[in-house]
Order: structure tokens, then C-alpha cells, then sequence
């Protein structure tokens, strides 16, 4: 799909606000001054539907110190626990974005198990995700935006993975391909398949982290890597923890790579 026609959805993308008073397209929970964690609307653009989520600003101990102490030495993955505050809160997509809303907007479906319209897409590089999200009027999530959300936001119960402390009801681990989203159980937000199924790119750049306090992250300005959150039906079920972090290079693309997208809560 040409540079030019990208550019040309972003532009005609439907319109559309998150502010006060604004109830318009909410499928429940409203969009004024009273969302709740948990609230939920449909957003149409670009020629699709999203079923978003909304995430309440809130602060949460990031990673896993258990963890970090076996694995931070062997690889460097710099999964240390660290307070993390996010000052805005957000709504995100409550499935991963799947291979029909990627074809409506972009035009084509890159993913090695296509013709599975429901099921994540994927085989997407990190530009292209960034793509499709600026064509719908949204982004990526920061990392401490996604693992706040996986976590359940301000609902968080301390489950290993998104939703519950065993796999098997919430995620797709160690299979042959993808499945269709929203078939295990949601977390405590209500957001569906953020552990396992496909692995999710985020926004930031990769980097081991220190342990001191941030507020609203984003990553550093340069690096090798993308993070990506969430492990994939390819992986492990260590792999699949909420506190998981790891990366690929920007440009490739992979059966188990997808993403959802967030938008401002303005």
C-alpha cells in the first residue's frame, strides 16, 4: 500500500473526541467526566470498528523482582520492579488488532495465518503497526502503559498473567498458530488476550531499567529494538507473564508479532 494512500486515511480518518460530556460513541460506561476502569466504547475509523477500554491514570510496581534476580544476570532483560505513576488515563483496543480491521484500513493482510479474519494480525513490523494506529487517530501504548493495562489497572488482584495465575484461562501458549481474540477469559479491566496469542509491540524503545521511581515513560530516544509485551502462541508460559519484557528489530516481521492501540483520554 502506497505512502500516499496511508497518508491519505490518516487524513479522512472519522473524527472523533474524548472529552467531557462526550457520550456519542460509547457502547457503555460513557465518555464524560466520570469513566470508571473498565468503561467501554466502540471507536469507528478508517473504516473500521474498535471496541476500546478505558484505563484510569493510577501508579504500579512495573516488573518482577523474583524474577529479575534469575533472570537479569543470564539476559539482560532488565526486569527489575520499579514504580511506575501514569498521570492520564487512556482507552485501549480490548482485543488485539485482528486481520479484518487490519484489511479495512490498510488494504491488505499481511499475516502468515491469513484468511482468519477474527484472529490477531500479525507478521506486521513495528513501522507498519505505527501505521495502521496513526490511520485510526490512535498509537501504540507505551511499555508502562501496556503492562499497566495488562496488569488490570487499578483493579490489579497480582495475577502472573493478565487476567489470572494460570494460563490456560486466559492466554494461547505453546500452539501451531494464532487463534481467534476474545475466546479465553478478560482480565480484571476487561481486555482480552494480553498474555499469549500474539506477542504485542509497544511504542518505546528497549532498555534495561533502574529502579528508581518514573512518571509517564517512554523509553530512551534511540535503540536497537522495539519492546515487545505479551508472549504469543509460540511461547512458553514464563513468556507470557504481565512483568515479561523483550524486543525485536523494528522492520521485522514475524507470525507471532501484532499489536493493539491506544487513544488519549483528552
Amino acid at each position: 500500500m502506497g505512502k500516499f494512500v496511508k497518508l491519505l486515511m490518516a487524513v479522512t480518518v472519522t473524527a472523533f473526541v474524548f472529552g467531557c460530556g462526550d457520550d456519542s460513541d460509547s457502547t457503555s460506561g460513557g465518555g464524560g467526566c466520570d469513566l470508571q476502569d473498565g468503561a467501554t466504547k466502540t471507536i469507528t475509523a478508517g473504516g473500521t470498528s474498535i471496541e476500546v477500554v478505558f484505563v484510569s491514570a493510577g501508579t504500579f510496581t512495573m516488573g518482577d523482582r523474583e524474577i529479575a534476580n534469575v533472570w537479569i544476570t543470564a539476559n539482560g532483560w532488565g526486569e527489575v520492579e520499579r514504580q511506575v505513576m501514569l498521570t492520564q488515563g487512556f482507552w485501549i483496543s480490548k482485543y488485539p488488532v485482528t486481520q479484518a480491521q487490519y484489511q479495512a484500513v490498510m488494504g491488505e493482510n499481511p499475516s502468515f495465518f491469513s484468511g482468519r479474519p477474527n484472529n490477531p494480525v500479525e507478521q506486521v513490523s513495528w513501522f507498519e503497526a505505527v501505521a495502521f494506529a496513526e490511520a485510526v487517530g490512535g498509537r501504540l501504548p507505551t511499555e508502562a502503559e501496556w503492562e499497566f493495562a495488562a496488569r488490570g489497572g487499578n483493579k490489579n488482584q497480582g495475577f502472573i498473567y493478565s487476567g489470572s495465575n494460570d494460563l490456560n484461562e486466559v492466554g494461547w501458549f505453546l500452539g501451531n498458530s494464532t487463534q481467534p481474540v476474545g475466546q479465553k477469559k478478560p482480565n480484571e479491566l476487561g481486555i482480552y488476550d494480553m498474555s499469549g496469542n500474539v506477542w504485542e509491540w509497544t511504542s518505546d524503545w528497549y532498555e534495561n531499567f533502574s529502579t528508581a521511581s518514573v512518571t509517564n515513560p517512554t523509553g530512551p530516544n534511540t535503540g536497537s529494538g522495539r519492546v515487545i509485551r505479551g508472549g504469543g502462541w509460540n511461547a512458553e508460559t514464563g513468556l507470557c507473564r504481565v512483568s515479561h519484557r523483550t524486543f525485536d528489530a523494528p522492520h521485522s516481521r514475524w507470525s507471532f508479532d501484532g499489536f493493539r492501540v491506544v487513544f488519549a483520554h483528552n
